[in-house]
């Protein structure tokens, strides 16, 4: 014999299955919103390569990430690699293009500067330098860290070389610096970088430049 399922027990399926769904649309559409609001808030890297084959040298530099707000870790890399797949021998030269900033002490024959705005290969010099590196670039001089030669390892940023002192060194020619913080007064107050584009023009001994840029977003 059939019995019928009370109309009040079918409504209250009906009912707990209407909230259940509703739940589920609402949670949906959270994850979503939180999903987009984080895509919106951080970006991947700005990299850049510049390669001078007579001299079998690439300089590399990259700023990660390239879009963040304001407190985010701006993280910068340069380097220098011989691209040979012999040692390579080349003769320092210190021509650093116009780039002054002497991250920690510039043991790599690296420099770079921070600039506020956008600016390419052809208008660097006219931007206003940021001050990233903090009172340690009063100790530091452009140059001091200079060699007279320097040998790469074959397919490398390994290097030896020795400066006016005659001894010889072993380092490499690779500088990781953050860039998040910008010093007011040079050497005590800082903040993190205010919201706006920037350009990091980095050069190395030999006169190559590389361009990158990266925004602090609101």
């Amino acid at each position: 014999m059939h019995t019928e399922q009370p109309r009040h027990a079918s409504g209250a399926i009906i009912f707990v299955s209407l909230v259940a769904m509703i739940v589920i649309g609402i949670g949906t559409v959270a994850f979503a919103v939180m999903s987009a609001t984080g895509q919106s808030q951080s970006g991947s890297a700005s990299q850049t390569t510049t390669i001078d084959r007579t001299l079998g040298l690439e300089l590399s530099l990259m700023v990660s990430p390239d879009l963040g707000p304001s407190g985010t870790v701006f993280q910068v890399n340069a380097s220098v690699t011989n691209i040979l797949p012999g040692t390579n021998n080349v003769t320092g030269l210190g021509d650093y293009k116009g780039v002054g900033s002497n991250p920690i002490c510039k043991f790599a024959p690296i420099a770079f500067d921070v600039l506020q705005g956008y600016y390419t290969p052809g208008n660097y010099t006219s931007g206003e330098v940021v001050d990233v590196h903090g009172p340690q670039v009063y100790m530091c001089v452009i140059g001091g860290a200079d060699l007279g030669y320097y040998v790469f390892q074959p397919n490398s940023d390994n290097f030896t070389g020795a400066g006016s002192s005659g001894i010889v060194q072993s380092r490499t020619a690779h500088v990781s610096v953050d860039v998040s913080q910008v010093w007011s007064d040079g050497s005590t107050g800082k903040a993190p970088l205010p919201p706006g584009q920037y350009t990091v023009v980095a050069a190395d001994n030999w006169g190559q430049l590389a361009i990158v840029h990266f925004t602090v977003s609101y």
